[in-house]
């Protein structure tokens, strides 16, 4: 599922139109949000979580999710940290498994981090490597 937030200073697509702010009601739903502590990532898991929803934020950085899972708690969002290696598939399983066992379910999925092959390795490597 895409959720796109459109910023509120953003200019109307149509002339004389009114400009685009919607609001999303997340409530009891629950987002996986990968490179969730900084960028894109963190900018995302901030409003899935000030829209109601419980955000299960993942990175490969411990230190830096440990402070933003801090952050959006301490502001009384439910969050919960996985550590995770996107690149690594067991350990994305177990982020899924972590995420369901926690709350019960996954409405949907904000997969923002990567991982990048050299340009001339990539033809090389197996397709559960490459990005899509």
């Amino acid at each position: 599922m895409a959720v796109v937030f459109a910023h509120e200073n953003a200019s109307p697509a149509t002339p004389g139109a009114a400009p685009m702010n919607p609001s999303y009601d997340f409530t009891g739903q629950v987002a996986l949000v990968t490179g969730a502590s900084s960028g894109m990532g963190l900018a995302t898991a901030r409003a899935f979580a000030e829209a109601g929803a419980a955000v299960v934020l993942a990175h490969i950085n411990q230190a830096t999710l440990s402070a933003v899972t801090a952050e959006l708690a301490g502001s009384g969002h439910q969050v919960l940290a996985v550590p995770c290696d996107v690149a690594d598939e067991e350990q994305v399983a177990a982020l899924i498994a972590t995420a369901v066992e926690r709350f019960g379910r996954l409405d949907m999925a904000f997969n923002n981090a990567g991982i990048q092959l050299p340009v001339c390795d990539a033809a090389d490597e197996p397709a559960r490597h490459s990005i899509g």
